[in-house]
C-alpha cells in the first residue's frame, strides 16, 4: 500500500465527512458505485478510477484535476504528476498536447 494512496484516502474521507457524507455507503449511493469502492480507496488500498474521480468532483463541487494531482501527486516530481496525467488522456488529446510541444520546441521554448 502507497504513502500517497493512504494520503489520498484519508483526504477523501475527510472530504465526505466535512460535506455531510455521514457514511461511505451514502457517498457511494450518490455516486453510482459500491460501497466497498469507497471503503478500499478511503483505506488506501485502491486508487479511484477516472470514472470515480469525476464523479467524486461533480458532487464535492470541485475540479476533476485537483482530485486527481491530489491521488496521484503523493511524492512524484512536476515531470512525473505530468506523465501520469497525459496517460489518462485519450490518444486524440495526446496528439494535441503533443503538437503544442513540438511548437514550443520549433520556436525554442520562447513563450512569445
Amino acid at each position: 500500500m502507497s504513502h500517497h494512496r493512504l494520503e489520498f484516502g484519508k483526504y477523501l474521507k475527510e472530504l465526505r465527512e466535512s460535506k455531510g457524507f455521514s457514511s461511505q455507503r451514502i457517498l457511494a449511493n450518490k455516486i453510482g458505485t459500491s460501497n466497498s469502492t469507497i471503503a478500499k480507496i478511503e483505506r488506501g488500498e485502491h486508487e479511484a478510477s477516472d470514472e470515480t474521480l469525476h464523479k467524486l468532483a461533480e458532487v464535492f463541487d470541485m475540479s476533476y484535476i485537483e482530485l486527481l494531482e491530489r491521488q496521484v501527486a503523493g511524492n512524484k516530481v512536476d515531470d512525473e504528476l505530468m506523465i501520469e496525467k497525459i496517460k489518462r488522456l485519450s490518444k486524440p488529446q495526446v496528439d494535441i498536447i503533443n503538437g503544442i510541444i513540438d511548437e514550443f520546441l520549433r520556436l525554442g521554448g520562447r513563450s512569445h
